[in-house]
């Protein structure tokens, strides 16, 4: 068997191991109160470092080394009390664990940088945890204050690095759909990676990411832009950010003129409106009293409103017999009448949603 193929082999035990190392952290308690789990999570670390051994990936053999010995203290001392603390350290420790693995599986493998790089994040982890076994070992106090300090800029750290991980596969799956032939599938699914990339600035609160975000999408949506000329500035631009974010440079990421040429303002609107002016009328529509009966005649005349009721996705008629206007309604039919500020970005969403159901349509 050659070292590739070994490799292979070792990196599909790995994931399995991973897995059971996973399962185990996620409900430390219940784990701790069956002697079985606790063992199988002790082999699955043993086993890791055995095989990283072998293939002398050194770093993978010392972090599933530290887990290991830590799992064995665990072993013998199952009436442990568990806090919060504890096993949040754990699970940090195994996302260090796992970065390798995702960094071995790279079309680069993993680098010596890399590896240095992930042993000294996962250093002050080990400590922490240790420090804090100790004290519970010893029937003291842990030090919490200290650790509340040193946890969370830790904590940080694990942040940005799930963020980098993340968006790097999200990356490597937009230049894959750059590579596809331009057709629906492809579109919708850069859409839908958009749509991901989104949801992490939301998750991280990164406004200026959003807003690059929401141009790129805008961009990958106008079908007047050939992949040829999307590819390199989307996924540069996205890149660009991301190191942006990763350095807590956030506030300098800016959505370049030549991403917004990808994405002018009358892509939606043969009237040349922006989409923001639109979804502004939206508002308007539902703000302004004088408008209101206007809209709800159109929503009456094409189906929308039938009698005092607005339809919604659950009561839509998908069967040839459907009556007018059972296509997959906006959301915000029914939320037109609520604060505009709670809804906004939902509104934004199903904005864009309808807006590329029409296009679709012709």
């Amino acid at each position: 068997m050659s070292n590739d193929q070994i490799l292979v082999y070792f990196i599909d035990e790995a994931k399995e191991h991973l897995q059971t190392i996973e399962r185990g952290l996620m409900d430390i308690e219940g784990m701790l109160a069956d002697e079985e789990s606790i063992n199988e999570v002790f082999r699955a670390a043993h086993s890791i470092k055995g095989g990283a051994a072998m293939l002398t990936l050194k770093g993978i053999q010392h972090i599933s080394h530290k887990l290991e010995d830590y799992f064995k203290v665990l072993k013998e001392h199952r009436d442990l009390p568990i806090d919060k603390e504890l096993q949040s350290l754990f699970l940090q420790g195994f996302d260090k664990l796992q970065d390798l693995l995702i960094e071995l599986q790279s079309p680069t493998g993993l680098t010596e940088a890399k590896e240095q790089e992930v042993l000294r994040d996962a250093e002050p982890i080990f400590d922490l945890l240790k420090q804090h076994l100790d004290a519970v070992l010893s029937g003291s106090a842990a030090p919490v204050a200290q650790e509340t300090t040193q946890t969370k800029a830790v904590e940080t750290k694990n942040k940005l690095a799930v963020f980098q991980r993340e968006v790097t596969e999200k990356l490597r799956a937009m230049l894959q759909c750059f590579k596809q032939p331009d057709r629906p599938n492809s579109r919708n699914e850069l859409q839908k990676l958009c749509d991901q990339l989104l949801h992490y600035g939301e998750e991280f609160d990164l406004p200026q990411w959003n807003e690059l975000i929401r141009a790129a999408r805008l961009a990958v949506t106008n079908l007047n832009n050939q992949y040829r000329d999307l590819a390199p500035i989307v996924i540069r631009e996205i890149k660009q950010a991301q190191d942006m974010v990763v350095a807590n440079r956030t506030l300098e990421i800016k959505v370049s003129p030549q991403m917004r040429s990808l994405a002018p303002n009358d892509f939606f609107n043969p009237m040349a409106r922006s989409q923001d002016e639109d979804i502004s009328t939206f508002f308007n529509i539902v703000e302004d009293p004088p408008e209101v009966e206007k809209w709800k005649e159109f929503a009456k005349t094409i189906g929308w409103l039938r009698g005092p009721e607005w339809i919604t996705d659950e009561k839509i008629d998908y069967s040839l017999n459907a009556p007018a206007g059972h296509l997959p309604a906006p959301l915000w039919l029914e939320q037109w009448h609520k604060p505009k500020d709670k809804k906004a970005e939902l509104l934004r969403k199903e904005y864009d949603a309808f807006i590329n159901r029409i296009q679709e349509c012709n």
